[in-house]
């Protein structure tokens, strides 16, 4: 398993900011129009497609969330 794990959120100006893996984390899209929502379509509460270009970490966020046996 990868040691790596992204962060959920960043800061900017204050607010928080999620990342993509936040976003896959929880998966589902939340339907707020995120700036980084990895969902196709974003801003569409429920959906669970991938966009393309974050398959890859969507395949490594569901590894480092299984247990290790």
């Amino acid at each position: 398993m990868g040691g790596s794990h992204e962060p959920d959120y960043y800061l900017e100006r204050g607010f928080r900011v999620s990342t993509p893996a936040c976003h896959l984390r929880r998966g589902h899209c939340c339907g707020c129009g995120c700036r980084h929502c990895p969902f196709d379509p974003g801003g569409v509460h429920g959906t669970t497609r991938v966009r393309a270009e974050y398959r890859q970490l969507a395949q490594e966020v569901r590894e480092s969330s299984q247990p290790e046996a």
